[in-house]
């Protein structure tokens, strides 16, 4: 039973070397020249809406 472990982890330790290897690129997010602009907003309040709160985040990306 032990050694059906071992190659099964080291199946999956081999098979996540090439994700872990593709993970390095630069092609991977944002690249220059690209702009993002993102707002989003959350809320809440009571039954009777005599309290609440409420935040907003801005987001904004300019590359050059």
């Amino acid at each position: 039973m032990n050694r059906v472990n071992t190659a099964a982890m080291a199946l999956c330790l081999l098979a996540a070397l090439p994700m872990a290897a593709s993970a390095q690129t630069s092609e991977y997010g944002p690249q220059g020249g690209v702009r993002e602009f993102s707002i989003s907003g959350t809320g809440s309040n009571d039954r009777n809406f005599n309290s609440g709160n409420f935040g907003v985040r801005l987001l904004i990306l300019v590359g050059i």
